[in-house]
């Protein structure tokens, strides 16, 4: 039996990584803001593929864990298939070797978990045309229904920590 080659390393160029604090300077930022400052300096300049896919890891458990902590009333077969959506985001997420294709697969994940939050996500696979802006095509009422409320205990929490809650400017 005659052993093939082994796969080289890609290198820094091939993976689009480079020593630069300002390349994806936003995402470093966004996990700073989730997780501290101690994650941003383990991606900061110098990280290296298996640094990024253990960020980007945390970030779909934070997700996960803020999901199960903060939804509270729901039912099971959707906590089954956001768990799901996860777990493959994750396993996808680690077979990477680019970083193009880490993010790629995050946006997945990611995209997944927002349609499942307001309804499900859609499966147009074989539609022969590009699906239109109309209500009937993006309502995603059919199965399940969303609702965001606020108590008035929770509105002063926001109005007397600014700092706490991001908002669009």
């Amino acid at each position: 039996m005659t052993l093939g080659k082994r796969k080289e390393k890609p290198t820094y160029d091939e993976i689009g990584l480079r020593a630069d604090q300002s390349q994806f300077y936003t995402l470093k930022a966004l996990f700073e803001q989730l997780f501290g400052h101690p994650v941003y300096l383990n991606i900061k300049e110098t990280a290296s593929m298996p640094h990024w896919k253990k960020e980007v890891v945390r970030l779909l458990d934070a997700v996960e864990f803020s999901i199960k902590s903060t939804v509270v009333v729901v039912d099971d077969e959707w906590l089954r298939d956001v768990g799901i959506i996860i777990e493959n985001g994750k396993n996808d997420v680690r077979r990477t070797e680019k970083i193009s294709d880490l993010f790629a697969q995050l946006i997945v994940a990611l995209t997944r978990i927002v349609f499942m939050q307001i309804g499900g996500v859609p499966h147009r696979h074989y539609s022969k045309e590009t699906v239109p802006f109309r209500a009937n095509f993006w309502t995603l009422t059919a199965y399940r229904g969303v609702q965001y409320v606020q108590t008035t205990r929770q509105k002063d929490n926001l109005n007397s920590h600014p700092n706490f809650y991001w908002r669009p400017i």
